[in-house]
């Protein structure tokens, strides 16, 4: 598993950001001034996210950690 860079679209503004694919869940990093939350959707590409958990990292502002039950491949 490795990061990989990608745009994100969270209320019609997009952020540059990093996803990471693992068997059974879907990571995003994206900046907190998405102001993405638990519930959110999100999109990545062509297809649509549903944040499962949002986590600031550090507690510090600086970065989130998203979630996701979906797969990027398609399949969920």
């Amino acid at each position: 598993m490795a990061w990989e860079q990608v745009e994100v679209e969270v209320g019609g503004k997009k952020f540059a950001g990093h996803m990471m694919i693992s068997d059974d869940v879907t990571i995003f990093n994206i900046p907190p001034a998405s102001e993405l939350e638990v519930g959110g959707k999100f999109k990545c590409g062509e297809k649509t996210y549903t944040a499962d958990s949002v986590h600031d990292v550090a507690q510090r502002g600086e970065e989130l950690l998203v979630e996701t039950k979906e797969k990027a491949d398609g399949k969920s």
